[in-house]
């Protein structure tokens, strides 16, 4: 399930996508010529219209498509300006219809706020209006009774703000809140825990959380083998005195142009530009691991 726990569930149009689902295994193939109209018209009485002309949509919009060497395309359904549709077969990758989906937002006038691509097996949700490439959700056909709280934009009247699971924007806030209570938390007990350690000064800490950051960035972006400073950090979190070994042998390998040919550091690529030439051992507390996990 992926609305809140705290969220009241609309059970009516829960069990209308229910309904949906079941009318779908019974009744389509994923034919785009033949299915896309009846399948977006029964989609639509989930919501309480009868069909898209009664919602005030309409099918085969005519626009330019600059992907067809700026030929006159036809959005296969428009519905005001919530939402475009464009549907493909159900054998169809979805992600190679990108640019043209795109192309006909750019050329509607006004522009709806919602761009969506569907090959009745998947719906992929695109707002350009907040970030490009990459769809705010994407549903499984088979999940949209779990997904009505994504979906409540297609209601007349809506005002309840949608909160997508794949928002850039914030996902991006998060990371930023959490990156600051992590930083926070390492100040509030940034303590000697013996005679023999003195107090970091806060440009120590704050070189310390840059660190961690470029870490889980390079995971994202391959330039680390996938969940390694991740698994590292989770293996901390039950006997979280290791942080102070683990991290900062991680980062001294960072900082090593020579490569390992043994060891678990061993696929861990050198990364110039002086980061990580300043070593700054931290035994981080559980929360301090939690919070660094949840990023």
């Amino acid at each position: 399930m992926y609305q809140k726990p705290f969220e009241k569930r609309d059970i009516a149009l829960e069990q209308n996508l229910k309904d949906f689902v079941t009318w779908i295994g019974k009744h389509i193939k994923g034919d785009e010529r033949a299915e896309a109209h009846t399948f977006l018209n029964r989609f639509f009485q989930c919501f309480g219209y009868d069909g898209v002309k009664e919602a005030g949509g309409c099918f085969e919009v005519p626009v330019k498509n600059a992907s067809i060497l700026e030929n006159t395309g036809f959005v296969d359904c428009l519905f005001k300006d919530v939402a475009l549709f464009e549907m493909k077969g159900a054998n169809k990758s979805l992600g190679q219809h990108y640019r043209q989906l795109k192309d006909y937002w750019v050329e509607l006038t006004p522009k709806p706020q919602y761009a969506i691509l569907c090959n009745f097996k998947e719906f992929w949700i695109y707002d350009f209006h907040i970030q490009m490439g990459e769809p705010v959700q994407k549903i499984q056909t088979a999940d949209l009774p779990n997904h009505w709280n994504h979906l409540l934009f297609m209601r007349e009247g809506n005002t309840k703000k949608i909160e997508f699971t794949h928002n850039a924007q914030k996902i991006t806030k998060e990371t930023v809140d959490r990156l600051k209570l992590f930083y926070d938390s390492l100040v509030e007990h940034n303590k000697p825990t013996s005679m023999s350690i003195e107090k970091r000064p806060k440009e120590d800490l704050q070189h310390f959380v840059l660190q961690c950051m470029l870490c889980m960035f390079a995971e994202d972006i391959a330039l680390m083998p996938p969940k390694f400073f991740t698994d590292l950090v989770d293996g901390c979190r039950e006997y979280p005195e290791r942080s102070f070994d683990e991290l900062s042998a991680l980062f001294t390998h960072m900082n090593n142009p020579t490569p390992l040919s043994l060891g678990r550091f061993k696929t861990v690529p050198y990364f110039n530009g002086g980061l990580f030439a300043k070593q700054i051992p931290i035994e981080l507390k559980q929360e301090q691991i939690r919070t660094l996990y949840d990023m």
